[in-house]
């Protein structure tokens, strides 16, 4: 259920919804001039996530949705060797893309923070980091918490190592 009010000079949409486990909650957002785009916006959330919860977690960094998606389907799964590997990943998140949020990442900033990271590693090390990146954000695709891969075509360099 979506309901709008004006508050002070702006207006504010809230969603009602159950999460996963059937509590009530409420999505709210305000700041928009008219009624008519707090509308806009509520029925843009409500289309793109059916499941109100789904944007919820959209908000969160690609930093937080990581360690979550790995300490959930690595911890236990994997060898002890690539738990730590799927670790070290997570540190270089952290360095790479700091507080991005999940639903503010794009193909472009990826590609450029890949690049970035790809002056001081070989390509083999990059190719190691996006696979890793890669598979757990196509989980959240598959949960509809992004809509695309912003991994997509993503061009992996890297320096020349030579002994």
């Amino acid at each position: 259920m979506v309901s709008y009010r004006k508050r002070g000079n702006v207006w504010q949409y809230e969603i009602s919804y159950k999460d996963s486990l059937g509590k009530y909650k409420k999505l709210r957002k305000s700041g928009f001039k008219l009624k008519s785009d707090a509308i806009q916006a509520a029925s843009k959330t409500q289309f793109i996530h059916p499941k109100i919860s789904s944007y919820q977690w959209s908000q969160q960094t690609l930093s937080t949705y990581f360690d979550n998606w790995i300490r959930l389907y690595k911890l236990n799964k994997v060898s002890d060797i690539t738990y730590i590997k799927y670790q070290n990943t997570s540190k270089h998140i952290k360095e790479l893309f700091g507080n991005l949020r999940l639903c503010d990442l794009t193909k472009d900033n990826y590609q450029e923070r890949i690049n970035l990271y790809a002056e001081s590693h070989s390509k083999r090390t990059v190719s190691c980091l996006h696979k890793q990146i890669r598979a757990c954000l196509l989980d959240a695709q598959d949960e509809n918490i992004i809509q695309s891969d912003p991994t997509r075509k993503t061009v992996i360099t890297g320096k020349n190592y030579h002994s």
